[in-house]
């Protein structure tokens, strides 16, 4: 994860992605290679998966580079709004 900010929601918090606002950016990262990912409540809300909550959305998730499935972490951080 990215050093500097405090997430507003992380790995351990059971928040739905209802719960999340536009300026929320959620980023992962890969346990298996290391792949960093920013991703948006649009990304899942076109899949229809706005009333999971994040950790399970993690665990169905596959990553684009090396293909492992459920094996993110995740933290969620307010956007700076300029």
């Amino acid at each position: 994860m990215r050093k500097g900010k405090t997430p507003e929601f992380k790995s351990t918090d059971p928040v739905t992605l209802a719960e999340l606002r536009d300026w929320h950016e959620i980023r992962v990262t890969c346990r298996a290679c290391g792949r960093e990912a920013s991703l948006f409540k649009s990304h899942f809300a076109k899949r229809g998966a706005v009333d999971m909550t994040l950790k399970d959305v993690m665990t169905h998730s596959r990553c684009s580079r090396c293909g492992a499935k459920g094996e993110a972490d995740w933290a969620v951080f307010r956007m700076n709004r300029y």
